[in-house]
């Protein structure tokens, strides 16, 4: 067996010497996304197995740059059904947005507490902010539409419900009985409203039959007909029995024939 010289010996040394110092200087730099992966982790799991505003204040003393978990806290406090706190919860979302301002639904919220409040103009520009985040989010725009009811502005309220009913077609529906009860200008709320596609218009149809609103129910059932029949579907004779049922039963003899 041949011999190891003190040269190779010392350079044998000096090798594994480096390759350690490389490991710990490695370990060094991974060490603070380690900690902050053990920190999200960690207030993840307290925020989960204790849903009060107490069990998210303990998991963000351990992660206080968790965005969510600080909207998370206000959602409690917003909508607690024993003790709400608009104050507390306004405080939480603004810390929320201040660390990630496209949480769209933590300025929704901020916008609501300072509605509550008596601050409107303040409750506009955050509805505003969580609009310019989420532009084409159903969920904000059907939130800015029950705003701009609440403040009687019924041209924001048709802009903000239309869209969130081209988005969510689910939600139209309700959206036609709020503009039923808040709009005197019953005729106007086809243009205003509904979307101009067919199964928009058939739902603003089957309503207004469903109001013996016949007057009403012939431009939406024009329209319908005009419609592009969206593709995949086959529409049936029969969605439009009703509206001829109600026609025959109100003696409209030659408008029912015609549809």
């Amino acid at each position: 067996m041949k011999p190891v010289s003190s040269a190779h010996f010392t350079v044998a040394i000096r090798s594994r010497a480096i390759r350690v110092l490389a490991a710990a200087a490695l370990l060094a730099a991974a060490a603070p996304g380690i900690y902050a992966a053990y920190r999200i982790f960690r207030a993840d799991r307290i925020a989960r197995t204790d849903l009060t505003p107490g069990g998210f204040t303990a998991a963000l003393r351990v992660d206080p740059s968790n965005s969510r978990l600080w909207w998370q806290r206000g959602r409690l406090h917003h909508f607690s059904v024993e003790e709400p706190d608009l104050a507390k919860a306004a405080d939480d979302y603004r810390k929320a947005v201040s660390l990630n301002p496209r949480l769209s639904q933590a300025w929704v919220g901020l916008s609501d507490c300072l509605e509550r409040s008596g601050d409107l103009a303040g409750a506009e520009r955050s509805l505003e902010r969580a609009l310019s985040v989420h532009r084409y989010s159903h969920l904000t725009r059907w939130q800015a539409g029950n705003f701009y009811l609440r403040q009687g502005r019924l041209q924001q309220m048709y802009e903000s419900f239309k869209l969130a009913s081209q988005y969510d077609p689910s939600k139209l529906p309700i959206a036609i009985q709020v503009a039923w009860k808040a709009d005197a200008d019953q005729a106007g709320i086809l243009e205003k409203l509904a979307p101009d596609d067919a199964d928009s218009c058939l739902k603003y149809l089957n309503f207004l039959v469903s109001q013996n609103e016949l007057d009403l129910a012939a431009p939406v059932w024009r329209r319908w007909k005009a419609a592009p029949v969206p593709e995949g579907t086959d529409p049936k004779p029969s969605v439009a029995f009703p509206y001829v049922d109600r026609l025959l039963n109100a003696s409209r003899i030659s408008e029912a024939l015609a549809v």
